[in-house]
């Protein structure tokens, strides 16, 4: 059974909001990676610059891309023995010129197949698409987008294409855009889905030096947020200077009634970096935990976030108990009232501790 479909020919066309409605996070999955697939296959398939521009990217420059193109997700793929394999994007491009498949990741991995030596899904997707089916496109390939791309040339043989990054793809949506040949109609969403790369998806990451720079800058206000909590909060300990790729601050120690560890994780994040949270601007982040893995045992956490640290998972992965404070504006007095205030509603610090 061919999967192509010939964007001349009436099809079920993405419907942006309809879609995006049809695949709700949930508090297990946040389903980013599809969200963002159904905004991609809306582009691709209302703006022909943009669809044009996206297929040059897997295609390489040189490669001709004449026809109407269409776009559709997750398309079904038979398994010889059973079960089935879906793709997350199809572009199609009329005439039965040329199809390409692509897997898009965001925050998850590619999957393995042991029924495949252990081969990952575009692999996969090449073997049981190599034998061409009647109906299928002249030309077809598998490609993936990700964070970090790669570095495969096109290789129709074989049905690989590039593998592209989502800022390689983020800067094809912006030179298109700036170009002027991008449909009106589809310019908002296309801006939109730009700055939904920049803030969410792929921020473009900081040099060393502007890392050095964020942090010279905005350490006397972290200095005085750290102060001010210890002299309102009594028994706190000797704080302790923590500082990684992109975040620097202070560890302090909190009292505890139980004589348990508690710590108050205080730092500064710049906005796309690795420990604030997506599509957060610069930030002051305070996070009570108990130990560097920002560990809370269930009803502590369940305070915690109660109180406002709500636990939430960074760019890295990361999970803490947080509160994030945007740096525009922020008064460290103010700021440290509220941490102050969120900790006692927590119910962790002992009586009379503030």
């Amino acid at each position: 059974m061919s999967l192509y479909h010939d964007p001349e020919l009436p099809y079920l066309r993405p419907s942006l909001i309809g879609d995006l409605l049809a695949v709700p996070a949930t508090k297990e999955q946040h389903q980013l990676e599809n969200q963002t697939t159904t905004v991609l296959a809306w582009l691709v398939d209302r703006c022909p610059a943009i669809g044009r521009s996206v297929l040059r990217l897997f295609l390489g420059d040189q490669t001709a891309v004449d026809g109407k193109i269409g776009a559709r997700t997750q398309l079904s793929l038979a398994k010889p023995n059973g079960g089935v394999l879906y793709p997350d994007l199809s572009i199609c491009v009329s005439g039965q010129a040329r199809q390409l498949l692509v897997e898009v990741k965001v925050d998850s991995v590619m999957a393995e197949y042991p029924e495949f030596d252990g081969a990952l899904q575009p692999d996969v997707y090449r073997v049981l698409w190599k034998t061409p089916a009647p109906g299928d496109a002249h030309a077809r390939a598998v490609g993936t987008l990700t964070r970090t791309g790669g570095p495969a040339e096109p290789d129709p043989d074989q049905l690989v294409v590039r593998d592209v990054s989502w800022r390689e793809l983020r800067d094809a949506i912006d030179a298109t855009l700036k170009s002027g040949e991008a449909d009106p109609s589809a310019r908002t969403v296309a801006e939109s889905f730009v700055a939904a790369i920049d803030e969410r998806i792929a921020p473009a990451p900081l040099t060393n030096a502007a890392q050095q720079a964020f942090f010279a800058e905005h350490s006397p206000l972290l200095n005085a947020v750290a102060s001010g909590i210890a002299n309102v909060i009594k028994g706190t300990g000797p704080r302790r200077k923590i500082r990684g790729e992109a975040y620097f601050g202070w560890r302090i120690p909190l009292p505890d009634p139980t004589g348990q560890p508690l710590f108050l994780r205080l730092y500064l994040s710049p906005a796309g970096t690795r420990l604030n949270l997506p599509g957060a601007p610069d930030a002051l982040i305070a996070a009570p935990e108990r130990d560097a893995d920002g560990t809370l045992e269930k009803p502590a956490s369940d305070a915690a976030q109660a109180a406002g640290f709500l636990k939430t998972k960074d760019f890295d992965k990361y999970w803490l108990h947080r509160r994030v404070w945007p740096l525009e504006a922020l008064v460290a007095e103010a700021a440290a009232h509220e941490i102050v205030d969120g900790l006692a509603k927590t119910g962790l610090l002992p009586e009379g501790a503030i």
